[in-house]
């Protein structure tokens, strides 16, 4: 069973999105769930944990389950039984640069290893991505896209490599070279012309590609 994981918000000038995570147990036990404190490209600690609120387990008949936190970046749950367990809890967003994750009233950007929680011993499971927001925001991440508003990552490392934006003022542009197809997207307003800069992208595209001998997506 993939890791489920579900994306909302109340209020965007809050800055804080609701996070769920369900996933399935066949026995009795502690169970750890983990916030990253890597980012990808970056050999730095992190403290993502900082802006989580609210960390809340249930079973599978809405039973509160006895849960603490047990270092910095670590939450350990009490499963009683086989069971499908509910995780919940607030992520407070609201530092807008490359590494970090952005709600309020004109978009949600979010870098997923900001704010998702794992279970280190299922970090290779695939992973689905639940988005409810609002059906006019347009969507802009790297992964794959299951159902309207649901993406779809092989595994966590996947999902947390894959940063995400929408909003309803997106902008979009594509292009293909040797093969692949690019894709770049804008949020707020520019004057760029499409012409020089898919021009620019498609040089530093092309020079990376026959520098590399091959790029590892064809989209």
């Amino acid at each position: 069973m993939p890791i489920h994981y579900t994306i909302s918000y109340q209020n965007p000038l809050s800055h804080y999105v609701d996070i769920g995570l369900k996933c399935q147990f066949k026995e009795k036990g502690l169970q750890n769930f983990m916030i990253p404190a890597w980012r990808p490209g970056r050999y730095q600690l992190t403290n993502y944990a900082g802006n989580i609120r609210g960390f809340n387990a249930r079973d599978q008949h809405g039973d509160q389950l006895l849960s603490k936190k047990v270092s910095r970046n670590c939450w350990q749950v009490s499963i009683r039984e086989s069971t499908t367990v509910d995780i919940s809890y607030q992520y407070y967003a609201y530092q807008l640069d490359a590494g970090g994750s952005v709600l309020d009233e004109k978009q949600l950007y979010l870098n997923f290893i900001n704010c998702l929680v794992y279970l280190p011993e299922l970090i290779n499971e695939p992973c689905m991505v639940n988005l409810q927001i609002d059906p006019a925001y347009k969507i802009a991440c790297g992964l794959a896209k299951g159902k309207p508003r649901q993406l779809l990552a092989r595994d966590y490392y996947q999902l947390v490599d894959s940063p995400m934006i929408a909003s309803p003022k997106l902008k979009h542009w594509e292009f293909q070279k040797h093969g692949v197809k690019f894709h770049v997207w804008f949020q707020g307003s520019h004057r760029l012309s499409k012409t020089k800069t898919i021009d620019a992208f498609k040089s530093f595209a092309s020079e990376q590609i026959q520098t590399m001998g091959q790029f590892p997506e064809s989209d």
